[in-house]
This record gives structure tokens, C-alpha cells and sequence, in this order.
């Protein structure tokens, strides 16, 4: 039996319409869990469940982050107060990021001052400064996996060199929040020629995927 027999060859139009129905599908799947303002554990591990039959969605972004999110709350077989809520937002938050009418939903975040291209960044060392809402966990949380890995945080923005990492959902009024405060503060020093990078969640997640990648190679 031929290769091409035995395992079905998609193209490439064929996998990004794949994703695009599950975007749609997962979707849909986030309106009916929030549509009543509870969550419920059993919703968590249906959506869990969801991911998990659909792997190509979960390879890429924001796919992969919102699965190992959802995992590494289930991961303990509890589902605390604040993990409920953060993921409550989550969803909601996945809802404003898109429409179920259109194949792909564009981030808010295609449309701030990001850094084009992106720079290279690296954790170790490294000042960041994290605003807006994260698909990896609560800012703590993308605080605290910085700063295990070598990484400093700041609170506010300053003339140094450091990284803004905007969170894969934005707001459409970043002009009338701290958040936005924080991101014009960023693009006026960029502006005037200080070392302050402005990128966005999917980024700095690389980097982050990269510093744990080489740790399960040192070990």
C-alpha cells in the first residue's frame, strides 16, 4: 500500500479551512457556555475535551495557549474560585475577539503599535512589562512565569531597555485605560529612541516556549 493510501494528504487550503471550522466551532461552543454567566467544571472539561479532538487548532495560536491553559487547570482535578473566574473572562473575552460568521477571528491586538518586525527577545535578564488581557494565564501568572525563568517585571513602563507585551484580547478603549496609558507611554519613548520594544502575547509566549525547551534539553 502506498503512503498516499494509507495516510490522507491535505493541502495547506485544506488545513486552514479545517482550523477555521473549528474557530467557528469552538466558538460557538464558548457562546453557549457563557451564555448563562456560570461556569461550570463540567463545562471546563467539555471544552477540554474539545481541544483535545481537534489537535490541529491546538497547534498553533491562540490554540495552543488556550489548550495548556485549560490543562493546567484541570490539572490537579480542581478548579478553584479564581481559576473559574479567570477562565469566565477568558471566554468572554474570546467572544469580543471574533465572529462566529467569519472563518478566522482578527486579535485587536493586529491593530496596536506593535514592533514590525518583531525583535529577538530573551527572558534572562530581560525587563518586561505585561498590560492588556493574556490567553496564557492572569498577568500574575505571565509575571511569575517570567520571572521563574530569569526574567524582571515592572509595573509601568520606563526609559530602559524592557519589553510591552500586549495580551492576545484587547480592548477597543486602550485610550481610556491604564492599559492604554501604558501603551502610549511605550510608543512615545520608542518614539523618541529608548530601548522599550512593544510586542504581543503570541511573542513573548515563543519566548517562553523556547527557555522550556531548552531546560528539558539541560535536564
Amino acid at each position: 500500500m502506498t503512503d498516499s493510501k494509507r495516510f490522507p494528504i491535505f493541502s495547506n487550503a485544506d488545513l486552514q479551512r479545517r482550523i477555521g471550522r473549528d474557530i467557528n466551532e469552538m466558538l460557538g461552543m464558548v457562546r453557549g457556555i457563557v451564555c448563562d454567566g456560570v461556569l461550570h467544571d463540567g463545562e471546563v472539561r467539555a471544552f477540554r475535551n474539545y481541544l483535545a479532538a481537534h489537535p490541529d487548532f491546538t497547534v498553533i495560536w491562540p490554540g495552543n495557549v488556550l489548550a495548556e491553559r485549560v490543562v493546567r487547570i484541570l490539572d490537579d482535578g480542581v478548579v478553584t474560585p479564581d481559576e473559574r473566574n479567570g477562565l469566565y473572562e477568558l471566554f468572554c473575552d474570546t467572544i469580543g475577539a471574533g465572529d462566529i460568521t467569519s472563518e478566522v477571528p482578527e486579535p485587536h491586538t493586529t491593530r496596536l503599535p506593535l514592533d514590525n518586525p518583531p525583535p529577538t527577545i530573551t527572558i534572562p535578564a530581560h525587563t518586561f512589562c505585561f498590560t492588556g488581557a493574556f490567553i496564557f494565564g492572569t498577568r500574575e501568572y505571565c509575571e511569575a512565569m517570567t520571572v521563574i525563568r530569569g526574567g524582571l517585571c515592572r509595573e509601568n513602563v520606563v526609559k530602559q531597555p524592557m519589553t510591552l507585551v500586549i495580551g492576545g484580547y484587547g480592548n477597543d478603549a486602550w485610550a481610556q485605560s491604564v492599559y492604554g496609558r501604558k501603551i502610549e507611554k511605550a510608543v512615545r519613548y520608542r518614539t523618541k529612541g529608548a530601548p522599550v520594544s512593544i510586542v504581543c502575547e503570541e511573542h513573548w509566549t515563543e519566548a517562553i516556549a523556547m527557555c522550556q525547551r531548552h531546560d528539558a534539553a539541560s535536564n
